[in-house]
């Protein structure tokens, strides 16, 4: 079992009004939650969410969950704040630059598809509903 999760969404600063795609991107932040089985991989406050749904629709896209996925931010140095790693056929390993532990047990394939497809929902309604900011209305994110 795998979860993505995030939680307390702001915007940072918080007097900007998101009108462009890129202020959604670096100045929504939530906590964000990664979870293997009983093992709490990552919580992490002010991540960049809706970056990281941004990077995880272009993976999806591009790599048919058949390579490794690693996700920058535009506003960290470090790198690998969240990959995967396929292990064997329909296997992965996952972990984040910022881990608090170590997850040795590999996740099926359809569990992370259907991890990923539930948070990808989850911060578009969180985003919409806590910040009154419609994803969909930006071309980037609807394409």
């Amino acid at each position: 079992m795998i979860e993505l999760s995030a939680y307390d969404f702001s915007i940072d600063p918080s007097q900007i009004a998101i009108k462009e795609w890129w202020q959604a991107l670096i100045n929504i932040e939530a906590t964000f939650c990664l979870s293997v089985g009983k093992v709490q991989i990552i919580q992490e406050p002010h991540y960049c969410v809706v970056e990281l749904v941004n990077a995880l629709r272009r993976w999806e896209a591009s790599s048919h969950y058949l390579s490794d996925f690693g996700y920058e931010s535009m506003n960290e140095e470090e790198t690998e704040l969240l990959w995967f790693r396929l292990t064997s056929e329909n296997r992965w390993l996952v972990g984040s630059a910022w881990q608090q532990a170590e997850c040795l047990d590999s996740v099926p394939t359809q569990a992370l598809k259907t991890a990923i497809q539930i948070f990808k929902k989850s911060v578009e309604q969180s985003v919409a509903n806590d910040l009154g900011v419609n994803l969909i209305d930006f071309k980037e994110f609807a394409a």
